[in-house]
């Protein structure tokens, strides 16, 4: 039984239910108020894409004959593998790559990156530094690093602190270790010294 309010002149209105036909009333009442066409829902959710697997406090170890060469750490790390495959470090990444004697040989972070899984290709962005072996460090805010090809490259600006010089350019070319890099439109000043 359902009651209805009354005014002032007038008596309540009451309404008598079964138990079946309040079922069925309710049943319309929610269909009709959850209708909506499918490219309504693909449109609400278009740019709120979620992961397909989504991992917190993460290091990963890769080995070659039983010794670490890289350790990748991510504060967080987001999959996506259901239409274009990458990797996300929607909040960091630390990555130290080692010889197969254990020495490490660079250090890279980021505020974020995306491996695109596909191509092999990692883009970083916001203050990325890079050190190698010879106490060498670079500091730009965005850098590729080309898995296929063994190179990281970028064309912004970039810094590279030596022992002894600071070195300044737009754009920078390296092998995956960067032990060997180029620097173009190249400024700065250059001890020079006569032996």
């Amino acid at each position: 039984m359902l009651v209805f309010g009354k005014s002032k002149n007038q008596s309540p209105i009451i309404l008598k239910f079964n138990n079946y036909n309040l079922i069925t009333i309710l049943f319309f009442i929610f269909s009709y108020s959850c209708k909506n066409n499918l490219t309504e829902v693909e449109y609400l959710l278009k740019d709120k894409k979620s992961p397909d697997i989504s991992s917190e406090g993460v290091v990963y170890t890769y080995s070659e004959e039983g010794t670490i060469v890289l350790r990748i750490e991510a504060p967080k790390v987001d999959n996506f593998q259901s239409t274009s495959k990458y990797i996300e470090f929607p909040e960091g990444i630390k990555v130290t790559s080692y010889n197969l004697s254990g020495t490490k040989e660079s250090l890279w972070s980021a505020d974020y990156a995306i491996k695109h899984s596909e191509s092999g290709i990692t883009e970083a962005k916001g203050n990325i530094i890079l050190e190698n072996f010879k106490n060498e460090k670079l500091e730009t805010d965005f850098l590729v690093w080309d898995q296929k090809k063994e190179k990281i490259y970028t064309d912004k600006f970039v810094r590279i602190i030596q022992t002894n010089d600071t070195i300044t350019g737009q754009g920078f070319q390296s092998n995956i270790n960067f032990s060997e890099y180029k620097i173009l439109n190249t400024k700065g000043e250059i001890s020079i010294y006569n032996k």
